[in-house]
């Protein structure tokens, strides 16, 4: 939506269609971190399921990083 907004093809709309996507943005980046530190994950961390000892850990905390790296090259477009 940024991307599209910013080519500068519809107007009035575009304004609203880049703040729309810069905020999807924000709450994609706000949710990873809940799910990633949150209480949850911090729980379950506690209860010894750690990225070291158990698979669905391990995998859950690379689909994380891997989610936040593109949620941060997206901004950067």
């Amino acid at each position: 939506m940024v991307m599209l907004g910013n080519m500068d093809m519809a107007g009035g709309i575009d304004k609203y269609s880049v703040d729309h996507g810069k905020m999807m943005l924000n709450n994609a980046q706000a949710l990873l971190t809940e799910v990633m530190s949150g209480d949850a994950m911090m729980g379950m961390h506690k209860k010894g399921k750690t990225p070291e000892g158990h698979a669905d850990m391990t995998s859950t905390h690379r689909l994380g990083e891997a989610a936040m790296k593109i949620v941060h090259l997206l901004a950067k477009m």
